[in-house]
């Protein structure tokens, strides 16, 4: 039974929000606690052609436009001439195009395109594996920042090996079965579309009928299963983490000792759940607010650093080339901290979300507090 009340635990929250980002302040601290929270995943998302192509797409449209004007008879020679012309120029072109392709399919190494294309996405397999596994390291790495007051790496990753491992491989094991039941809702409504197609001139209340009829029942286990995953990914994250880092179990052991706690306390768990919906929806606008204010200092900033220079530069003293290379100097490190700024706004929420959650459980007084209270 929770012994401490919902508003005694948010000033808790934002007590040790202000303690851990700002009491003092460091920004060697603020970029690592980033850094963290980033890999842990608490915080954060037609081309043009060139003149050749541009040719080539009003090809059509000439050849229709010669064509028009051959077979009405016009009298202007010339610039009939002008259209067959361009139309035996381009047949030539899209001739030669086609031969090109021919030989590209007989030369010896035109297997290394489907091979390049298979070391790809085995490349992002790999690359999504990875970083699936680092961020079931770094929710530990994360945890421990919050609790400790420290932005250490090396020692919260070491330490938190085994665990981390564990929850990598659930990771690993839901990400898997979503996989298998998304593919096999979105082969039923494919199917389900199939069958219920409808041709012709039909009235809008019968194709709405075969569309509900149709596609209610997966579209509601979509739901349902997206709906599924949130709430575990929430109940893992915010609860069994921290219990796999106290007493540091796996994580089969530590969603058996959550559950027991959840068993206890199932109100007490809801309504911290509708609380920190609330809570989420007021942080996002809050967020919001903070990053339209983020948004037009660094227009303002912007239009000092680059507006005036080009004004002065390009316009008045026709110096182009050397307003590119200060633009090319000094955008780096401006794109650098704008991308740094509006990281930043999330990682106050974070922490504090991290805290709410700690304390909400030491709240309950189920074999000790994650967090002083």
């Amino acid at each position: 039974m929770r012994n401490i009340s919902m508003g005694k635990l948010i000033e808790l929250s934002i007590n040790r929000t202000k303690l851990v980002l700002f009491q003092p302040f460091s920004l060697r601290k603020w970029l690592c606690l980033l850094f963290i929270a980033f890999l842990a995943g608490a915080v954060g998302s037609s081309s043009g052609s060139g003149g050749r192509n541009v040719r080539r797409g009003r090809s059509t449209v000439e050849a229709a436009e010669c064509s028009l004007v051959v077979d009405g008879g016009s009298n202007d020679a010339a610039f009939t001439g002008d259209y067959i012309q361009d139309a035996l120029y381009y047949g030539q072109e899209s001739q030669g195009y086609q031969t090109q392709v021919s030989r590209w399919q007989d030369f010896p190494f035109a297997w290394f395109t489907p091979a390049f294309g298979l070391f790809l996405v085995g490349a992002v397999l790999l690359l999504g594996v990875l970083s699936i596994w680092l961020r079931a390291r770094f929710k530990f790495v994360w945890l421990s920042s919050v609790i400790k007051n420290d932005a250490s790496v090396a020692g919260p990753f070491r330490l938190y090996k085994q665990e981390g491992n564990s929850l990598f491989w659930f990771y690993m094991a839901i990400g898997a079965v979503a996989v298998i039941f998304f593919a096999f809702i979105g082969f039923w409504i494919f199917r389900a579309g199939i069958a219920g197609s409808i041709s012709g001139p039909e009235a809008f209340w019968p194709i709405l009928k075969s569309a509900i009829s149709n596609y209610f029942l997966p579209g509601l286990l979509v739901v349902c299963g997206l709906v599924f995953l949130i709430l575990l990914t929430f109940a893992v994250e915010h609860f069994v983490v921290p219990v796999m880092a106290r007493d540091n179990l796996l994580f089969s052991q530590g969603w058996e000792k959550f559950i027991g706690i959840y068993d206890k306390n199932r109100k007490e768990f809801w309504f911290f759940l509708l609380i920190f919906i609330g809570l989420a929806i007021l942080g996002g606008i809050i967020a919001i607010i903070l990053a339209l204010i983020t948004l037009l200092i660094v227009a303002l900033a912007a239009a000092v650093l680059f507006g005036l220079p080009y004004l002065l530069l390009a316009l008045s003293l026709n110096a182009m080339p050397i307003f590119v290379f200060y633009a090319v100097i000094a955008g780096i490190p401006f794109i650098a901290l704008v991308i740094l700024l509006f990281a930043s706004i999330d990682l106050p929420f974070a922490v504090f979300f991290r805290s709410f959650s700690l304390y909400f459980l030491s709240s309950l007084g189920q074999g000790g507090n994650f967090l002083e209270t």
